[in-house]
């Protein structure tokens, strides 16, 4: 593959993010007596994603208090099923899990290699310093609600967008633009649906919280008007200054909805004053969506690739950002040293995280277990409830713990496999170039 179609130094990179879903967000706490009343209400969790929603509870983490635990289980009904305790337990001890499952959504897998150290006695070519420039766009329509894996595709899309943002150079410049967000994906809601697109994170360098901010309120709507937002983010490069060249990204499950033709569109973009690359990778995609979006990165003058999971996403950006850093410097020994380094650092906090057994994800949900064991044991021993109810609150707990345990060696073994082949090819690639050099430079 030839690495200056996608990451020439400067050039401007433009990510699309496109299809039809839905995702959630971390919600303030509130008084306390308030969150009661509203937790109290929804019914308990029936997956891994679900359960990370339903803390903090109001004795998680440090604010855990026996007394006043046991204060509120005296006030507990007798004779509660096992159901109705479950729920009324739950906004009092579910754990606070969001922060710990954000570092594993958005871990950054990606390698790059150091620079080598240069020989006095040659001359490196110098790099000509340009702004690079990345135009995300996200497709808010309804099927990005679907889910691949435990995760809807919006939730994976947005996490790959602030991974692939967080990786890019520090003068690169970033924007967000949303379209399908308005209206719904009912038939009277089309029209609004279609002419809806918003740039929600005009260009400027990358800034972690302004953009997860951005994309915290996303959620997927309305239609699909592919066409459309080309079209406008065509007038944001505009806006914003010259480039050498702009690439563009679009990440879909879907194909035009609003009867657009982004065929037509992406052509036009490609052969314009922007000269913009077309490539598109199918997230998921039918037999008709596959055909259909590689005739748009054909028009485009990009190349069109298919990605079937979270994890298939997460290696190509990993490649993307791989080529990228190819295109900065030469590489040799001292690289492949970094490389190692870099990688075991990557590796220890992938373990602290997710480690098996000893990881705070483990931990949370070891420590979330023993406290509603203590709950329910002090329920019975307080004849509340009976041996019966307490086996069964015994059966659920154990559920709970084991579906959050199955999540984190999941996410753990996927972390670590893709660590590896990242490795694994940058050493291939830093011993290539190391052999390369030498012959250059005539050297043994």
């Amino acid at each position: 593959m030839d690495i200056k179609r996608f990451y020439p130094i400067g050039l401007s990179l433009f990510l699309i993010i496109t299809a039809c879903s839905q995702t959630t967000s971390v919600l303030p706490k509130q008084s306390i007596s308030k969150e009661k009343d509203e937790k109290s209400q929804e019914k308990p969790a029936t997956d891994v994603e679900g359960i990370f929603q339903e803390g903090p509870g109001d004795f998680a983490g440090t604010a855990y208090d026996e007394k006043k635990l046991k204060a509120e289980l005296n006030n507990f009904p007798k004779h509660l099923n096992n159901e109705e305790v479950y729920e009324r337990l739950i906004p009092l001890l579910a754990e606070d899990y969001q922060s710990l499952v954000k570092k594993i959504e958005e871990f950054d897998t990606s390698l790059t290699l150091k620079k080598a150290p240069t020989d006095g006695n040659i001359d490196e070519p110098q790099m000509k310093e340009e702004t690079t420039r990345v135009s995300i766009l996200l497709d808010a329509s309804g099927s990005m609600a679907g889910k691949v894996g435990s995760q809807t595709k919006m939730t994976v899309a947005k996490n790959a967008i602030s991974r692939f943002a967080s990786t890019l150079p520090e003068e690169a410049q970033v924007s967000v633009r949303t379209y399908g967000q308005g209206g719904s994906n009912q038939e009277k809601d089309k029209q609004k649906s279609c002419e809806s697109t918003e740039q929600i994170y005009p260009f400027a360098n990358y800034d972690q919280a302004k953009l997860e901010q951005s994309l915290e309120n996303v959620k997927p709507t309305g239609w699909t008007p592919i066409a459309s937002a080309i079209e406008a983010v065509q007038s944001d490069f505009d806006a914003s200054g010259d480039s050498n060249e702009n690439i563009v990204y679009i990440v879909s499950d879907g194909i035009e909805t609003c009867g657009g033709d982004p065929v037509a569109v992406a052509k036009q973009l490609h052969e314009s004053n922007i000269k913009a690359m077309v490539n598109i990778i199918g997230f998921d995609v039918d037999e008709n969506g596959d055909n259909a979006l590689k005739k748009v990165a054909a028009a485009g003058g990009g190349e069109f690739v298919t990605a079937d999971s979270a994890e298939d996403l997460r290696k190509y950006f990993d490649k993307k950002n791989q080529e990228l850093w190819w295109n900065w410097d030469r590489w040799g020994t001292q690289a492949w040293l970094e490389l190692d380094k870099q990688y075991m650092t990557k590796v220890s906090k992938v373990e602290d995280i997710a480690g098996y057994g000893s990881g705070d994800l483990y931990k949370l949900a070891e420590l979330e277990n023993k406290r509603f064991n203590f709950a329910i044991k002090y329920l019975e021993k307080k004849e509340m409830i009976t041996f019966e109810v307490r086996r069964e609150l015994q059966n659920k707990l154990n559920w709970r713990q084991s579906e959050v345990r199955s999540y984190v060696d999941e996410k753990r073994d996927e972390l670590r496999n893709a660590l590896d082949q990242n490795k694994e090819q940058l050493e291939e690639v830093a011993k290539e170039r190391e052999n390369e050099m030498k012959d250059k430079y005539n050297k043994d």
